[in-house]
């Protein structure tokens, strides 16, 4: 006789003999829960965070472990925002690592939920969100810029956004460099393992933070400025460095009809002898510069037409602004009317040189530059003043 048979003549016999109440007993004893094992995680975050960027948090689990995708989080009042965690580094040994979770989109103290891939969810103790800090660039103080590029942010809306484009010795590698998404100012990081600071880097592209490209770059390594990481401003760290013959220039032609506004925060060297270009258009005329003998200039695109200003001092940074607006043409400098009521026009139709131009050698900017721009109107005098306080509030000169 089989075994299977004899167990189930055993079970036969004791149902048929035991009463319902000892049966039900002896089953309960028997009955055997059969499924996935317990399993559950915890959550813990930092106390703060920013709303313009991610937090990242960490965990642990019991039982079957989670997948690394599949997560979903939630805020909870009073801060909200749900969606899918972005990522996880690691789930191993009962550990979660790297919970990637974006911030919601208030700021506040509260708590976030995060349910994984087995639907186990957990709670955060309470995060502290705080709205990044003010911050005001060119862009947000006038909108009729045309060219933009600068070792900040542009905008408010542009922080945490690509600046330049540096390469360390030889072009052995390079890298974009951007802007903080709190304080706008530039992030510089290693190229390629370098650090700056040490080696000789250069800026081979300068973006252009208004939109639509054509942004500012130079392909010889020897006629791109330099990357300096001292010697600025107080306020920054990072500035670009012209010796009298580097340039970077706009690939397409800008076209900006009368009046258009140009502008730099740059420095000249008291021992230059150069013209001190800031900007130039490809027809080798300049539209704004220094002058080794202390005069700034704002020259509209048509030969011997000029708004000087005298005086300026060398190795300072200064706020440079040119207003080409036939009789109303104007020069701003520091945010102060100092020349005008020279009659300058012409539409401007060309590529544009930063630094200088090319095969306009020896009047180059000797000094340094921080912030350049085109506008296509006549930036006034409220607005030139403001832009020149908001520069040297930033930069500190």
């Amino acid at each position: 006789m089989g075994l299977s048979v004899v167990r189930l003549r055993l079970f036969a016999l004791l149902f048929c003999c035991l009463s319902a109440s000892a049966f039900a007993a002896w089953h309960s004893v028997l009955q055997v829960t059969v499924g996935t094992p317990a399993h559950s995680i915890t959550l813990s975050c930092p106390g703060t965070g920013s709303t313009s960027s991610t937090i990242s948090c960490s965990g642990t689990y019991t039982g079957t472990a989670p997948s690394t995708s599949g997560w979903t989080y939630s805020w909870n009042a009073p801060l909200s925002g749900s969606g899918s965690v972005t990522s996880i580094a690691s789930v191993s040994g009962g550990t979660i690592t790297g919970i990637v979770i974006p911030t919601p989109s208030g700021a506040g103290t509260g708590t976030v939920s995060v349910t994984d891939n087995l639907s186990d969810s957990a709670t955060s103790g309470s995060v502290v969100i705080s709205a990044p800090a003010a911050y005001t660039g060119p862009g947000d103080i006038d909108s009729t810029w045309q060219w933009w590029g600068g070792l900040r942010a542009y905008s408010s809306a542009t922080r945490g956004t690509v600046s330049i484009n540096v390469c360390n010795v030889s072009d052995v590698a390079c890298a974009d460099m951007s802007t903080d998404a709190s304080t706008g100012a530039l992030v510089v990081t290693t190229v390629g393992g370098s650090n700056c600071a040490v080696v000789t880097c250069t800026v081979k592209t300068l973006y252009n933070k208004v939109g639509g490209g054509n942004d500012a770059t130079q392909a010889t390594i020897g006629t791109r400025p330099t990357l300096a990481l001292t010697g600025c401003t107080s306020g920054s760290n990072a500035c670009m460095v012209f010796t009298g013959a580097q340039y970077l220039t706009t690939p397409s032609a800008l076209v900006i009809n009368t009046p258009q506004t140009v502008y730099g925060v740059a420095l000249e060297n008291n021992s230059s002898a150069h013209a001190g270009v800031i900007l130039r258009n490809a027809t080798s005329e300049v539209i704004l510069r220094f002058a080794g003998s202390g005069v700034t200039q704002a020259l509209a695109y048509s030969a011997g037409c000029g708004v000087n200003a005298s005086g300026v001092s060398t190795d300072v940074w200064h706020t440079l602004q040119g207003v080409l607006n036939s009789a109303s043409s104007f020069v701003y400098l520091d945010g102060t009317g100092i020349a005008g009521g020279t009659s300058c026009g012409g539409n401007l139709n060309s590529t544009v040189g930063i630094g200088d131009g090319p095969g306009d050698t020896g009047d180059g900017l000797t000094g340094k530059m921080a912030e350049v721009g085109i506008a296509n109107t006549a930036i006034g005098s409220t607005p030139s003043s403001t832009l020149s306080s908001n520069a040297k509030t930033f930069w500190g000169y």
